[in-house]
């Protein structure tokens, strides 16, 4: 009799082997997610035990029915401050944490969700000196910022209570003592106050260094608000070889400035390797060119010599 059941597998468009060949690739598909999908649980699992793990718990603070009522009378809930005191010293006293958040209070004149958020954001406040905190907020005030714009800082930069006062004061005087009005050193540190978290004389160093090399005062407060880290150690290093060059190729005045403002990262990168950039754009235009070029395109010295922008 003859067949009535489906065609023999050689009439369809799926060859035998390439049939077999796709079946061998999909389990070894198979087996790559299997691995995959075992790890990522795996590291699940750990993760899971290493938060039930007692040596991953950074505190074991218990809370009377006293703390809790001084907790719950300044807006923070028990569960809230265990979590943000999970990210903080284990040695931290529930004493110690009250006065804090009472301090915060006190100084800034809010509670409530504005607190939460702050200490949301920087929990180690839970573990700062309550003197430096009002030394800081009493400095912010002293400047002439308005409430809201001290809390900006502290929510945005927590860590502006760690600052040397007595240098920050050196570098504000410093700043003022040159030309940038009070108004533009206000505007570096409600956006900027990590910049000025420096020595007031690696500040002056480098102001120093700048004016030197043709950048505009103008300019400064554009370069402190794009450089945070402006005067750092690292950028001080071999800072002034770097504005040379930079001059020389074609940067000088205020085109220096706006340079660099424009690419930060000029005053971190590689001398030699910009040397060699502008080296290769002199063999294919005239220095004329290139200088020209610098002066309104400076990202071109952070080409590679296969044209890649870095």
């Amino acid at each position: 009799s003859s067949w009535s059941g489906p065609e023999p597998l050689k009439h369809f468009p799926f060859h035998v082997k390439a049939t077999q060949k796709l079946v061998c690739e999909t389990e070894q598909i198979s087996a790559v997610d299997f691995e995959h999908d075992h790890s990522t649980s795996l590291k699940r699992e750990r993760k899971l035990d290493g938060r039930k793990s007692p040596k991953n718990k950074t505190t074991s603070i218990q809370l009377s029915v006293l703390d809790r009522l001084k907790l719950e009378h300044l807006g923070v809930d028990e569960t809230t401050l265990l979590k943000y005191l999970q990210k903080t010293s284990a040695s931290t006293s529930i004493d110690h944490v009250i006065s804090c958040i009472t301090a915060l209070i006190e100084i800034t004149g809010v509670g409530g969700s504005t607190i939460n958020a702050i200490l949301f954001k920087y929990p180690y406040l839970l573990n700062a000196d309550v003197s430096m905190l009002q030394n800081s907020v009493a400095f912010l005030d002293g400047l002439g910022l308005e409430k809201e714009e001290t809390l900006r800082i502290l929510a945005h930069h927590p860590r502006f209570p760690d600052h040397d006062l007595q240098e920050l004061r050196l570098s504000v005087k410093y700043l003022l003592s040159i030309g940038l009005s009070a108004e533009d050193v206000l505007l570096v540190l409600k956006k900027r106050p990590q910049a000025l978290n420096a020595t007031a004389e690696d500040v002056r160093y480098t102001i120093e260094s700048l004016l030197e090399f043709g950048v505009l005062v103008k300019d400064l407060t554009r370069l402190m608000v794009k450089v945070p880290d402006l005067f750092s150690p690292s950028l001080r290093e071999n800072m002034r070889s770097r504005l040379g060059f930079l001059k020389e190729v074609g940067l000088y005045g205020g085109a220096l400035g706006k340079g660099i403002a424009r690419r930060p990262n000029l005053l971190q990168f590689d001398l030699d390797c910009m040397k060699q950039a502008y080296d290769y754009l002199s063999e294919y235009i005239s220095s004329t060119d290139v200088s020209r070029l610098v002066r309104r395109f400076a990202e071109v010295l952070l080409i590679d010599p296969k044209r890649k922008m870095v």
